[in-house]
């Protein structure tokens, strides 16, 4: 029997995260062609909203019917018996781990913490049912709170805890941000998830104070379209990092310096890096590359207040020196190296057979569009070794 005011009320709003979910899922998936592999985010989040979405929908006219949902009666029920809420709980997982890909090259030993013990009790609280019909509430953990289930608190500070920490991630970025287009989207993104964050913290309360229940999807709608339409139209947005980046070079792993460049925005002080890194290439490539297999034996140094990070894609490997490095940082880096290969082919190929060139044209705009928070300046042209 459907739920006909539920239906009306709601109905809309699904089929709105439906299609929403559904578009942007595509768009993400055709431009990851274009090997702009940080999408990969998008499509997971993006497709988990759309079959939330529809299994809410198959849910609401199908629940006698179908055998994944039936076992599923409200909040009698485990959270986890849910698919609709397992779905939700696995994008946000995912919004979760690109945030701390933005910001980090590990995850935050405490959050990962908080994150784990939260997914712990949700499935705790399954299996206790499963062998004693009942459900662990809230208030026999905490007396003070209200007959609301453990599983289901332990839902929302996934949330709460993913939400915020994306948050986090997009004013760090807009902190650090030279560039004023990328400071409007970011804005833009920091307004909405602020919305979807103070209007989920009502959501969180519901299980200490007596308030009326509202159903988050309607929020949430508007929040990750603007998500959406900002990463579909800049997909190098992706790659937006909240790191200062002072110094780039491009090499092959044999020790043939192929570009570089100093990234900081003052002279001062330009050359001591690039004439460390120049005079000592081939023995610092030998320790960063495996002879064997090609592949990175050293992922970063720590270096005067910084980190010199080497990132390895095929025959060449970018050399970045930054003040902190992340996860998606280095994604960057393997954008740029696919890139830089793709457009500079013939010269690079010159290069190597010792014809000297001048410059390599518009490298600056590749630069800044494979890792956009860089406003660069070349300070000297490229050097053959």
């Amino acid at each position: 029997m459907v739920d006909t005011s539920y239906l009306i009320l709601n109905l809309s709003s699904i089929l709105f995260v439906v299609i929403t979910g559904y578009l942007t899922y595509r768009f993400s998936y055709s431009l990851k062609k274009y090997k702009i592999m940080s999408l990969d985010y998008l499509v997971a989040i993006f497709g988990l909203l759309f079959l939330s979405g529809i299994a809410v929908l198959l849910q609401t006219f199908f629940h006698d019917r179908i055998w994944i949902f039936y076992n599923y009666e409200g909040i009698s029920s485990p959270v986890a018996y849910s698919i609709v809420r397992n779905l939700g709980t696995l994008s946000m997982i995912f919004i979760y781990i690109l945030a701390e890909h933005i910001l980090n090259e590990r995850a935050n030993i405490i959050r990962a913490s908080i994150l784990t013990s939260s997914i712990s009790v949700y499935m705790l609280n399954m299996f206790y049912y499963q062998n004693t019909k009942k459900l662990i509430l809230v208030s026999d953990v905490l007396p003070f709170a209200r007959d609301t289930r453990l599983d289901e608190l332990a839902y929302d500070l996934i949330w709460l805890l993913s939400l915020y920490l994306i948050l986090y991630a997009y004013i760090q970025q807009y902190k650090i941000s030279v560039n004023s287009i990328y400071r409007q989207k970011i804005k833009l993104i920091i307004i909405a998830i602020s919305i979807f964050d103070i209007l989920y913290i009502y959501e969180f309360l519901e299980h200490f104070l007596n308030i009326r229940d509202i159903d988050f999807i309607i929020f949430s709608a508007p929040t990750m379209i603007i998500f959406g339409v900002i990463y579909l139209k800049t997909p190098n947005f992706s790659y937006y990092v909240p790191s200062n980046v002072s110094f780039l070079q491009i090499s092959t792993i044999d020790g043939h310096l192929i570009y570089s460049a100093d990234l900081r925005k003052s002279d001062i002080s330009k050359d001591y890096l690039t004439n460390v890194s120049l005079s000592s290439i081939n023995t610092l490539l030998s320790e960063v590359i495996d002879a064997d297999s090609s592949k990175n034996k050293l992922k970063s140094i720590n270096f005067d207040h910084g980190t010199i990070i080497f990132e390895t894609v095929g025959e060449f490997i970018a050399i970045l020196f930054v003040d902190k490095s992340s996860k998606i940082l280095r994604r960057s880096m393997k954008y740029l190296i696919h890139e830089f290969v793709k457009k500079y082919e013939d010269q690079i190929q010159s290069k190597l057979n010792g014809v000297l060139l001048n410059d390599f044209k518009n490298v600056e705009e590749l630069i800044s569009r494979c890792i956009p928070m860089i406003e660069s300046k070349l300070l000297y042209k490229p050097i053959i070794t």
